[in-house]
């Protein structure tokens, strides 16, 4: 008793240890993750907010570029547009420009302009919609307005291809504002371009609303900072009072002047693509305060609870676990020592610690048990390979052969497992390329192999991969012969799809090629509908052996005239149908004068053969492929019934 109380408070102090070392370990990684990771992701968040509100704002204006760009382009694709423009009635202006102030409030639109292709203003009209008053437009505007100016280098003659890209910011003396320019065109979007429409709508405006509807201030300022990547910035840029580091042309920029206020802002394009526009917004920190206040609290509260956790997972632990397993642990190294499996551990009390030790006595009793049935496994799993009719196998990752079976052997006709083995599955395919690579061996597939003798084989093969702590160790599978049974399945389908009698197509598979051709575009395409004449006679007169030789040697003239990617089918008991691919009116036409001139050649006085003919070609996809059956049908009959072609 005293030796196991010795070795339990022996683990209990390096516990105790333990547990004091993760406590002080914890409080300074929640100290350290607070200062470096949660205030940290504070201030991200707080800056991401931030950086939200000024891509808020760029998204604002982009909106309304684009609800600007839509409503010029609905205006300059419509036919009265187009109208205007190329007759100048001023119908049009009175019907839609009676009361100019009132047209443009509704389009939330300050200036507009209609240019026609020679560069001359035809209408236009510039109101101050916040005074109510009409102004002269700025000359950053009207200045762009030239013959294959700006405004009109996508105005080009018909066929020229139209550029609509013209919207953005565009900076003038009376302000900034959005700009959109669209062709003039019909309400189809076709050309030629009569001019251009031109809508500006001010910018400063919007932002003035905006800044109605948040609690940040809300600024919008031009800036002289030339253009590209050789755009020069000041050292500083001042917004609303305030100094922030200077902006970098794409991104947003965030800085603090004190603990309690930030600063941000945004260069964006003008129209031009110059960085001249610059949206900013200022505010208070208070997400940054929030975050000072919650993490000097959790901090706090960590310390007591992982003082008081420590305390009592360090008293639970040496009361319900400690004791306990030092006497189990003195029972197991008795048993290794002794291996004796027989021997047994006493179970005291009705614990987790129980339950173990009723565990082991169980293992202990299977492990005796387990090793028969080991060795009962094998044997009866090697019996199985053995007798398997299926081919099995293992192989090594680079091919070679590590066992096979008695079947796999009289698949691939080698004399003894011991030849197999020394060949690599490599050299078994009939196309190196079958072999699958590592990562398709968990499926089924079918493939070619090469027996001893060099005879061709198709085989079914299951494979899969055995690995070993997470690695590749070999390949083993299942391989069956289907040789005869493929051979089985192309004859039934050839059956399937061919005439008996004539070995031709038949109906089913001249159907299945009229779906498939539905939707061909390998036009022109031309169906022949034929007809062997005085069939019935003849099997009446001279028998139905008659009647089939009639058949059979009209098929053979059809297959000798037509060409290889012709499709000849029977589809009746003397109707033959031929589907020519490609193959236009005049082509088909020759092809049937050839056939009958065959026929003439091989007819008899007993047995003629004539063949009526109907030719339909359809050269669009308007035409469905059965009425174009439908047709060259009424054609054969047509041709049958006055004796001559075509």
């Amino acid at each position: 008793m005293t030796t196991r109380t010795r070795a339990g408070l022996n683990i209990y102090k390096k516990m105790a240890v333990i547990f004091a070392i993760l406590a002080c370990a914890s409080i300074a990684s929640i100290i350290i993750i607070n200062i470096f990771v949660i205030q940290k992701n504070y201030k991200d968040l707080e800056e991401h907010l931030i950086v939200n509100e000024v891509l808020n704002i760029e998204e604002t204006i982009g909106r309304q570029i684009d609800s600007l760009d839509k409503i010029c382009k609905d205006w300059a694709s419509w036919n009265d547009t187009y109208d205007f423009m190329e007759q100048k009635n001023r119908s049009y202006i009175d019907s839609n420009f009676a009361d100019p102030l009132s047209t443009m409030e509704n389009l939330n639109t300050s200036i507009i302009i209609f240019i026609n292709r020679e560069g001359e203003i035809v209408y236009s009209k510039y109101y101050n919609l916040e005074k109510g008053t009409e102004e002269k437009i700025p000359e950053e505007i009207t200045s762009l307005i030239v013959p294959g100016g700006f405004f009109l280098d996508f105005s080009g003659s018909e066929g020229a291809e139209i550029n609509k890209e013209k919207r953005g910011i565009i900076k003038t003396g009376d302000g900034i504002f959005i700009l959109s320019a669209s062709p003039i065109l019909i309400s189809s979007d076709e050309g030629p371009s009569k001019g251009t429409l031109v809508m500006v709508s001010n910018l400063e405006k919007i932002i003035g609303d905006m800044k109605l509807h948040t609690d940040t201030t809300v600024s919008l300022k031009s800036t002289d900072t030339g253009t590209g990547s050789n755009a020069s910035f000041p050292e500083q840029l001042i917004m609303e009072g305030s100094t922030f580091p200077s902006v970098l042309i794409g991104e947003t920029i965030v800085t603090y002047p004190d603990s309690k206020s930030y600063i941000a802002g945004k260069l964006i394009e003008d129209i031009f693509g110059n960085p001249s526009v610059l949206v900013g917004v200022e505010g208070e920190r208070t997400i940054a305060a929030y975050g000072r206040r919650a993490a000097s609290i959790e901090i706090t509260t960590s310390i007591v609870f992982l003082f008081i956790l420590v305390s009592a997972a360090l008293w639970l632990i040496y009361f319900y676990f400690l004791k306990k397993i030092s006497g189990l642990s003195k029972s197991v190294e008795k048993i290794g020592k002794e291996k004796d499996l027989a021997g047994r551990i006493a179970v005291v009390g009705n614990d987790e610690i129980s339950s173990l030790q009723k565990s082991i006595n169980l293992m202990l009793a299977d492990i005796e048990k387990s090793q028969h049935e080991v060795s009962k496994t094998q044997k009866m799993y090697q019996d199985l390979f053995e007798q398997s009719i299926d081919g099995m196998y293992r192989s090594a990752l680079d091919g070679q052969y590590l066992s096979v079976n008695n079947a796999m052997v009289k698949i691939l006709g080698y004399s003894s497992k011991e030849e197999l083995l020394r060949i690599n599955t490599f050299d078994l395919y009939c196309n190196k390329n079958d072999r699958p690579d590592f990562n398709s061996r968990n499926k089924t597939f079918s493939s070619c192999l090469k027996r001893k003798d060099g005879i061709k084989i198709q085989v079914e093969i299951s494979p899969r991969v055995v690995f070993e702590n997470g690695k590749p160790l070999y390949y083993e599978g299942i391989v069956r012969d289907t040789t005869e049974r493929k051979k089985y399945e192309e004859r039934i389908k050839y059956i399937s799809f061919h005439d008996k009698l004539t070995d031709l197509y038949n109906r089913a598979f001249f159907d299945e090629e009229i779906r498939r051709l539905k939707k061909t575009r390998n036009l022109p395409l031309t169906i022949i509908f034929s007809d062997v004449d005085n069939l019935k006679f003849i099997n009446d007169n001279y028998g139905h052996e008659k009647g089939d030789a009639l058949l059979i040697k009209a098929s053979s003239i059809l297959k000798e005239c037509f060409r290889d990617e012709d499709i000849i089918a029977r589809i009746g008991g003397d109707e033959f149908c031929i589907i020519l691919p490609g193959t236009g009116k005049k082509d088909a036409e020759s092809i049937v004068r050839r056939v009958q001139e065959r026929c003439v050649q091989e007819s008899t006085k007993t047995i003629p053969i004539r063949i009526s003919f109907g030719i339909e070609t359809k050269e669009s996809q308007y035409k469905s492929l059965r009425q174009l059956l439908k047709d060259a049908e009424n054609k054969m009959y047509m041709d049958k019934l006055r004796g001559d072609q075509f």
